[in-house]
């Protein structure tokens, strides 16, 4: 499909400019807590995918969001599905994707990126990004996600396994997107897969960004069997009319851009984690009072899994962590351990200290410092930095961190 960006971009640039209309139509935020511990349990125990590990990583907001979106589009190919779905959220997709190996279109595609986002928090919508020519068929599903660290909106395309930032990499909204066409300007596409593909979506997008539709509801099962109250409303350029064969999109139409973008009033929550870093062995001090030995993940996994029962009902799963970048160390008297943590990678150049736990019977005697300690000096010797996310009701965990010379960011 042949498309001529410079006639996108006049269209574009040929649109009457935004009004300030009055804008009646509120947000919701539906997200259940019960649901979103649901996604994320499951994608754990099927998909091999801990989102709450994801959470609770230093990573940013825009870092959680593109790992979490590559997740979907290594797993998922972008094409047309190949039979009808009544329920369409995370899990019902994930299935049929496992069902289908072949994949979905881009407005599934966003509709599963957009529950997992939601599981942890992370405010997003998902948008249809029409065309302005009635007989074009052809539109495009992405999600708009919200990055408290930036105070801004940010477009990421799981199914295109793209986004797009301005000069110095800051990530651009769908309204930033179309400002820089009107402007004259050429989108600077970053992808996963397929870097030829940029000057066909430079069209694409051009094509795509005339007219919008969203659903003002944050929550799960927005589409298909819709369980939840909600508005889906239109955003159209003065003078525009929506052609008949869309008339479902003709109920709440808005020109007022301002209002339709920034309808969600993000409420800020405060960050219940705090993070520590240590950069070099002379920082370190290195704590030798207890043995501390390294398991194997198959070899000494029930004695790992009847450790971690002592804390949760959920099997711990090998599976689940990148072994190769180290083992679990532990503190064991006799047969069992008293105390565990596990190398974990979030980031390129550091390994972070996870999953760390003493069982009660044994805590305030130094166990947890000598382990943390211990893992630190041999993640430096390896040439990486350290980290440690905890509670910043975790006293104990904070003091073991300061105590080996790891400094809170």
């Amino acid at each position: 499909m042949a498309i001529d960006t410079n006639e996108m971009m006049q269209k574009l640039q040929a649109c009457a400019p935004y009004t300030e209309e009055p804008f009646p139509y509120k947000s919701l935020d539906l997200v259940a807590p019960t649901r979103s511990e649901e996604i994320r349990r499951y994608f754990r125990r099927n998909a091999k995918l801990n989102l709450d590990r994801i959470a609770v990583s230093r990573l940013s907001t825009w870092e959680k969001v593109r790992k979490i979106s590559k997740f979907v589009s290594d797993h998922i190919p972008h094409d047309n599905q190949k039979e009808p779905m009544q329920e369409l959220n995370a899990i019902t997709l994930w299935e049929y994707a496992q069902r289908v190996p072949t994949g979905f279109n881009c407005r599934w595609h966003a509709i599963l990126l957009s529950e997992l986002l939601l599981s942890i928090d992370i405010k997003n919508r998902f948008v249809t990004c029409m065309p302005e020519d009635e007989h074009d068929l052809d539109c495009h599903v992405v999600n708009l996600v919200w990055l408290p660290e930036m105070d801004k909106w940010a477009m990421i395309d799981s199914d295109m396994q793209e986004y797009v930032t301005d000069a110095v990499g800051i990530p651009l909204s769908l309204e930033e997107m179309r400002a820089e066409l009107i402007a004259g300007r050429k989108l600077n596409i970053h992808r996963n897969s397929d870097p030829d593909g940029v000057e066909f979506m430079q069209g694409y997008w051009a094509k795509n960004l005339y007219w919008f539709n969203l659903h003002m509801t944050y929550g799960y099962d927005l589409e298909g069997r819709r369980q939840l109250p909600d508005c889906v409303v239109t955003l159209i350029p003065p003078g525009f009319h929506i052609p008949e064969k869309y008339s479902s999109f003709s109920t709440n139409v808005t020109t007022n851009a301002a209002a339709f973008w920034h309808g969600y009033k993000h409420i800020s929550k405060e960050n219940p984690f705090v993070y520590y870093r240590l950069d070099s062995t002379e920082e370190l001090k290195h704590e030798t009072t207890y043995a501390v030995r390294e398991l194997d993940w198959r070899k000494d996994l029930t004695v790992i899994r009847r450790f971690y029962a002592r804390f949760s009902d959920t099997q711990i799963n090998p599976d689940e962590f990148d072994q190769a970048i180290g083992a679990p160390l532990v503190i064991m008297d006799e047969n069992e351990i008293i105390s565990l943590a596990i190398p974990l990678s979030f980031r390129t150049g550091e390994t972070e200290i996870g999953g760390v736990a003493t069982i009660p019977e044994q805590r305030n005697k130094g166990f947890c410092k000598a382990l943390i300690s211990e893992m630190a000096f041999r993640i430096l010797g390896s040439g990486k930095a350290v980290t440690l996310t905890t509670e910043k009701t975790n006293l104990f965990m904070r003091a073991a961190a300061k105590a080996i010379g790891m400094k809170e960011l």
